[in-house]
């Protein structure tokens, strides 16, 4: 169990590397089936219906079918062509409804910068006081010639101040337990400890850069068919628990059925991003059962 926090902390770090033009960020690892990755068993919680996966409930945040979202009908999906697709003009309340946890909820986010490919699903299931979210995600490097890639699943419940993490054995690929880490999400500790509740409060920037109250600053290009942004007054936060802003040179964003379709972002400096969201819905969210508590050896 002992790289349970490790490699949690070596892919959160390859997340906030990314918004300081050293990085990456997402990619589905279920690559439409939703079976096995890096020794993890990982089931596409929807199923069809977004009932009950292995005595759990899950919830399916598409309302239904995920289609027609406050704008055009749409049914976005790893086969969409995002470069021709033609964007939705939305209203600044619309705009900002997007940039959301609820929005984003169940999507999958391809991820792409220079070298690295990323791809992850999200759950998100808010309730009274607190959250459950759900992460597989997958990165890939290969700026020093041979592919190394990273997974994860992560299970996170979260009530008021106080979070429960759950991870599986890294050590033991053939152990099927769950184990969890309880954290005081006001409190101090050590490094790993502060790297998983930085994970758990700031998942939301790993699906995108907070673009909400920005509308303003874009204009909708009608040969492009997206929203567009050029400039250096445009000064956007990648992770809510930073203090700090980020500039953007240029931007390209393109909404479909009330949600974010795709985005290229370039900061002062730094190489274009790029991000490709679909399967809204088709990830949910659970808590596992009979988890063990994690005990550092």
């Amino acid at each position: 169990m002992k790289k349970f926090l490790t490699l949690i902390c070596a892919l959160a770090m390859c997340f906030a590397l990314a918004a300081c033009g050293e990085g990456n960020l997402p990619q589905n690892p279920s690559d439409g089936d939703g079976k096995e990755q890096g020794g993890t068993e990982v089931t596409d919680p929807s199923d069809g219906d977004g009932e009950e996966q292995g005595g759990t409930e899950v919830t399916d945040p598409s309302d239904g079918d995920g289609e027609e979202q406050g704008g055009s009908e749409v049914t976005l999906t790893a086969d969409t062509d995002f470069d021709a697709l033609v964007s939705d003009k939305v209203t600044a309340e619309e705009w900002d409804a997007v940039f959301t946890n609820e929005s984003f909820a169940g999507c999958t986010v391809e991820y792409a910068r220079r070298s690295n490919r990323t791809k992850a699903s999200f759950g998100y299931k808010p309730f009274d006081g607190g959250y459950d979210y759900y992460l597989n995600v997958s990165t890939t490097d290969v700026s020093d010639g041979a592919p190394v890639t990273y997974s994860q699943e992560m299970i996170a419940h979260i009530e008021g101040t106080t979070a429960r993490q759950y991870g599986k054995n890294l050590d033991d690929p053939n152990d099927p337990a769950y184990y969890y880490v309880d954290l005081n999400l006001e409190g101090d500790g050590d490094v790993d400890t502060v790297v998983v509740k930085e994970w758990i409060l700031t998942f939301r920037s790993m699906i995108s850069y907070d673009f909400s109250g920005k509308s303003a600053q874009f204009s909708y290009d009608e040969t492009l068919g997206a929203y567009t942004y050029q400039g250096t007054d445009l000064r956007v936060k990648y992770s809510p628990m930073e203090a700090g802003e980020y500039t953007v040179a240029k931007a390209v964003l393109k909404f479909a059925g009330g949600k974010l379709a795709y985005a290229a972002v370039t900061l002062s400096g730094n190489a274009e991003e790029t991000f490709k969201y679909y399967d809204y819905g088709k990830t949910g969210t659970f808590v596992p059962e009979n988890a063990k508590p994690y005990t550092a050896n």
